[in-house]
């Protein structure tokens, strides 16, 4: 989605300028890499995946999760080979790796961990950053990485006992952002799994607000 939109910033003053915007969707989708540019020290990143860790190859993970993927070296386009511009698919891990590429599957393998737990798919991991100069990211440090993804958890269907009447679609909590056409009981599905996952979530992996400003420290 690419547009010429009025810009202006009241730093700057003066007449609004024209400038070119495009969906950063295909760079940095989860806003992690504009939020280490600033320097923080613990991020929480959410991924609304439609895709069953469980049921998806390793082999996969790359196009279905370019998301995550690409901020560890490892994303492909998700997009059919024959739609792909070669500037894009050449520079996809290039714009975005910040992490090692080998925290990647680490990091799936415990997604799937929880996952077969019946727990919320929260997981918390120390990880250095690697500099990126395309990123704007030039200094290495460890950062405390919060990653939430999208999916099945048996622990919150059992507790929160959907009625039938709800009329659930059967691939739900993975629905395509393309899917524009929720019922009410699907919307109310995916807000309270949401809610559910961090809230339960962050407290499994000892989360508190207040370590924010004491960075690293447990």
């Amino acid at each position: 989605m690419i547009g010429k939109l009025k810009w202006w910033s009241p730093t700057t003053g003066g007449d609004p300028l024209d400038f070119s915007y495009v969906d950063g969707g295909m760079y940095d989708n989860l806003g992690a890499l504009a939020v280490l540019r600033r320097g923080c020290s613990t991020l929480i990143v959410c991924d609304a995946t439609d895709t069953n860790l469980l049921e998806t190859k390793d082999k996969d993970l790359p196009s279905k999760m370019y998301d995550v993927a690409g901020v560890f070296g490892v994303g492909e386009p998700p997009v059919p080979k024959f739609l792909q511009k070669k500037s894009y698919a050449k520079t996809l891990n290039e714009r975005s790796q910040v992490f090692d590429s080998k925290e990647f599957m680490m990091l799936i393998d415990e997604m799937r961990a929880k996952q077969r737990a019946g727990k919320p798919l929260v997981v918390r991991k120390k990880l250095k950053v690697i500099p990126n100069k395309f990123a704007g990211i030039y200094e290495s440090r460890e950062v405390d990485m919060i990653f939430c993804f999208n999916g099945e958890v048996k622990e919150f269907q059992d507790r929160a006992k959907i009625p039938k009447s709800a009329k659930i679609d059967k691939d739900f909590p993975y629905a395509e952002t393309t899917n524009c056409d929720y019922n009410v009981g699907e919307v109310n599905y995916l807000s309270s799994i949401c809610s559910y996952n961090l809230v339960e979530g962050l407290k499994n992996v000892n989360f508190n607000i207040n370590q924010v400003e004491g960075g690293l420290s447990p």
